[in-house]
C-alpha cells in the first residue's frame, strides 16, 4: 500500500479554525470521514473523503480558492495517491511556465 508524502488529518482532530472552516467549506459528502492534508510545498489544501461505500472523492484546492483538480477512486488510500500525483503535476506545470 502506497503512502504519500503529505501529512493527513482527520477534520475532528484540526486544531486551526481557519483551516477546518477552509475544508468544511469543500466538503459535498462527510465531515465524519474527511481528511485534510496541506501541500509542503505551496499553499494548496487536498481533501479526501467517503462519498459512498468503495468510493472516495479527493480534491486539490489552489490558494485562491479555487478547485484546480479532483476526482474519486475505490479507496482512501487511492484517492491520497490520486491527490499527491495531482499535487506534483501541479507543481511540474508551474515550475514549466516560470521558465517560460
Amino acid at each position: 500500500m502506497h503512502r504519500t508524502n503529505l501529512s493527513w488529518e482527520s477534520y475532528r482532530d484540526i486544531r486551526s479554525d481557519a483551516k477546518a472552516d477552509a475544508a468544511s467549506k469543500f466538503c459535498l459528502f462527510s465531515l465524519a470521514t474527511l481528511e485534510v492534508a496541506c501541500s509542503p510545498s505551496s499553499t494548496e489544501i487536498a481533501l479526501v473523503e467517503e462519498q459512498y461505500p468503495d468510493s472516495w472523492r479527493w480534491s486539490v484546492i489552489g490558494a485562491d480558492g479555487f478547485i484546480t483538480d479532483c476526482g474519486s477512486e475505490p479507496s482512501r488510500d487511492l484517492a491520497k495517491t490520486a491527490v499527491e500525483l495531482a499535487l506534483r503535476l501541479e507543481g511540474a506545470f508551474s515550475v514549466g511556465a516560470e521558465r517560460s
